[in-house]
C-alpha cells in the first residue's frame, strides 16, 4: 500500500510541461506576447532562460498599464526598457518579429529595434505604428537578405535609396506614403521572389502612374488607395487580383493570362460618368475583364455591375470560370445576369447577394427569353447561394428564372435578410418558393 501511495505522489509532483524539450516549449511560447513569455522565467530554474530563445517576438505597448492618460510617458519608458532588454539578451535567431507602438517613440529607438531584429536574421517582420511616430525607417530594412515577409502599417514614407530584398515573398503596405512614380517600381525590381503585394489605404497623391510589373507576383490587392493615377499591370503569373478602389485614371492591363480569381469593387462614391457622359467605372472594369479569359472565379460588387450595365461594354467568353458572385446596388442590376451567364458557359456555382436597401423600390424583373439560353443553365450550373433574401416580387422572379432554366441544378441555398426572420414570414416564403416550377427534378431548396 505504501509503495502505491508513494508512486502516486511522485506522479503528482512530476512536471510534464517542464520536461518537454526546449524546442517544444519555445514553439508553445511563440504564440504569446513577449510580456507573458518573460513572466514564465520565474516559474523555476528550468524556465529562467527559455524566453531568450523563443523564435517569435511580439512586442505590444498596449499591454502595459494605461490607467491614466498622464501615465503615457511612464508606460512608453517601461516598454522601451523592456524591448531593449529582450533584444539585447537575445541568444538565437528571430523567425518572426512583431512590433506594435501606439505611443510616440524617437526615430532612433524604433530603428534600433528594427536593426536588432534584422541582425538576428529575422524572416517575418510586422510593424504597426501610431501615425505621430517617425516617418522614415532605417535603410537596413530594405537591404535584408533573410526577410521573407514584410508588413508595414503606418504613415511612413517609402522611398529608400537602395533596395535589395532577394528573398522577400510577401509585402503588405497599410497607410504608407509612396511619394512618386518610382517608389513601387524601385521596390519591385529589387524583389525577384515577390509573390504577394497588398496595398491598403496608401497615400498615392504624388503618383501619376502606378506601375506594377514583376514576373514572380501571384497575388495583388489594391484596397482603398484613391487617387488620380493610372494603373499599369504587367504580371504574367498573377493568379489572384483584388481591386477595392476608385481608380479614375485609364487602366492599362498588359498581361493577366494566368489569373484564376478576381474580385472587383470600386469605391462606392465614384462618379459613374465623366464630362462626356461616358461610364468610367464600367469602361475600367471591362478593361480588366477582357484580358483575363482564363479566370475561374469572379466577384463583381455594386458599382461594377452598375458601371457595366450603363457602359454597354462587351464581355469575353470565360470558358474556365466555374464560380461567380454578384452583389448589386439594387434589383435593376439583375438585368446584367443573363449577359454574364452567357459569358460563362461552364459555370458550376453562382452566388447572389440581395443586400440592397429595403427602401429601394422593388419591381418585378423581366428576363428576356432568348432563343439560345445560357449554356451553363442547361448543362453545368449545379449550386446557387442566395444571400439576404427579402421575399419581394423581384426576388421570386429571379428564383423562378433559375429554376425554369437550370436543368441540372442540384440545390439553391437561401439565407434570409435580418429584417425578415419571423417564423410566419419564413413559412409564407417557403410555401411560395416550393410551388415554383422546376426543370431539374433533383433540385433542392435549402433554408436556414
Amino acid at each position: 500500500m505504501r509503495s502505491k501511495k508513494s508512486k502516486s505522489r511522485r506522479s503528482q509532483k512530476y512536471d510534464r510541461l517542464s520536461a518537454l524539450p526546449d524546442t517544444v516549449l519555445c514553439h508553445i511560447l511563440s504564440f504569446l506576447p513577449m510580456k507573458y513569455v518573460v513572466s514564465t522565467s520565474i516559474l523555476s530554474t528550468r524556465w529562467k532562460y527559455i524566453y531568450m530563445s523563443v523564435p517569435v517576438i511580439k512586442l505590444d505597448d498596449t499591454l502595459w498599464s494605461r490607467e491614466e492618460e498622464s501615465e503615457d510617458n511612464m508606460r512608453s519608458n517601461n516598454f522601451e526598457r523592456f524591448a531593449d532588454r529582450i533584444l539585447m539578451l537575445r541568444n538565437a535567431d528571430i523567425v518572426q518579429f512583431h512590433l506594435k507602438c501606439t505611443t510616440i517613440f524617437e526615430s532612433s529607438v524604433i530603428n534600433a529595434w528594427l536593426c536588432a531584429a534584422l541582425l538576428h536574421k529575422v524572416q517575418v517582420l510586422n510593424l504597426i505604428m501610431k501615425y505621430e511616430n517617425p516617418r522614415c525607417l532605417t535603410t537596413e530594412l530594405f537591404t535584408s537578405k533573410t526577410l521573407q515577409s514584410l508588413s508595414l502599417d503606418s504613415s511612413v514614407i517609402i522611398k529608400p535609396k537602395v533596395v535589395s530584398l532577394p528573398n522577400l515573398k510577401i509585402l503588405h503596405l497599410y497607410g504608407v506614403e509612396l511619394p512618386d512614380d518610382d517608389s513601387i517600381p524601385g521596390i519591385l525590381a529589387s524583389c525577384p521572389k515577390l509573390e504577394q503585394l497588398h496595398m491598403c489605404a496608401c497615400l498615392l497623391h504624388g503618383i501619376q502612374v502606378l506601375y506594377l510589373s514583376t514576373p514572380s507576383l501571384k497575388s495583388l490587392a489594391l484596397l482603398v488607395c484613391p487617387g488620380a493615377y493610372r494603373v499599369v499591370i504587367d504580371t504574367p503569373n498573377l493568379e489572384e487580383l483584388c481591386c477595392l478602389d476608385c481608380i479614375t485614371g485609364e487602366p492599362l492591363v498588359k498581361n493577366l493570362k494566368s489569373l484564376v480569381k478576381a474580385y472587383f469593387f470600386p469605391f462606392s462614391g465614384i462618379n459613374l460618368q465623366n464630362r462626356d457622359g461616358e461610364c468610367i467605372c464600367g469602361h475600367h472594369v471591362s478593361k480588366f475583364l477582357n484580358v483575363m479569359p482564363n479566370t475561374k472565379s469572379l466577384t463583381l460588387i455594386k458599382v461594377c455591375l452598375e458601371g457595366l450595365l450603363h457602359s454597354g461594354s462587351s464581355l469575353p467568353k470565360f470558358q474556365n470560370m466555374t464560380y461567380m458572385k454578384l452583389v448589386p446596388n439594387h434589383n435593376c442590376q439583375w438585368e446584367l445576369l443573363q449577359i454574364l451567364l452567357q459569358s460563362t458557359p461552364n459555370l458550376k456555382a453562382l452566388a447572389l447577394d440581395m443586400e440592397f436597401p429595403d427602401d429601394y423600390p422593388s419591381k418585378g424583373l423581366e428576363f428576356h427569353i432568348e432563343q439560345n439560353e445560357p449554356v451553363c443553365l442547361a448543362q453545368h450550373l449545379r449550386k446557387v447561394d442566395i444571400f439576404n433574401f427579402k421575399g419581394v416580387d423581384s426576388d421570386f422572379d429571379l428564383v423562378q428564372y433559375l429554376l425554369l432554366h437550370g436543368e441540372v441544378l442540384e440545390r439553391i441555398t437561401f439565407s434570409f435578410s435580418r429584417n425578415n426572420e419571423s417564423s410566419n414570414w419564413s413559412d409564407v416564403v417557403w410555401k411560395k418558393l416550393s410551388k415554383l416550377p422546376k426543370s431539374s427534378k433533383t433540385c433542392q431548396l435549402i433554408f436556414p
